[in-house]
């Protein structure tokens, strides 16, 4: 008995520990609906299957040729994945990629999308500022290049 009870003890010593699932609470900072200054697009950021999950829904208005707009709208959802949150971006034109998705501070959560041969990689990052508004930024990679990261774009939204 004394020998089968240390097999198993000797076993059970070799299966991998799985770390706790992340917590999204981490990113409640997001939650609502945020308005970018200039009134340019909105994004609202909600928990969804029984907090399981963020989801954002946003839009924006896009400068297009010719002086007309477009309109950009897009789907992503933030989700623990194993011991790491991850987000899967879907938007109109048909574009998708999975994320990463980090938070280095305090109020801040970085997405970092997927390499993938042949298209740009892209950095997200929101910082919630003592002001309340949220900082956005883009840094973009170029193909072959995924960590040549250089800014993109950035905007400020404010809660609505």
């Amino acid at each position: 008995m004394t020998r089968r009870m240390l097999l198993a003890l000797l076993l059970f010593a070799t299966l991998p520990l799985h770390a706790a699932a992340p917590d999204l609470n981490r990113l409640a900072y997001l939650l609502g609906t945020w308005n970018a200054d200039g009134g340019a697009g909105s994004a609202t950021f909600e928990r969804a299957l029984d907090n399981h999950v963020i989801i954002r829904k946003s839009w924006a208005t896009i400068p297009a040729a010719g002086g007309k707009t477009a309109t950009h709208e897009d789907l992503l959802v933030i989700f623990s994945y194993g011991d790491h949150l991850r987000a899967a971006y879907y938007d109109s034109s048909g574009y998708v990629v999975g994320y990463e998705v980090t938070a280095p501070a305090k109020n801040t959560v970085t997405l970092t999308s997927d390499a993938m041969p042949g298209v740009n990689r892209a950095r997200l990052t929101y910082t919630l500022g003592a002001n309340g508004v949220l900082a956005a930024k883009v840094d973009i990679a170029p193909p072959g290049k995924p960590e040549a990261f250089a800014p993109s774009m950035a905007w400020n939204s404010r809660k609505k």
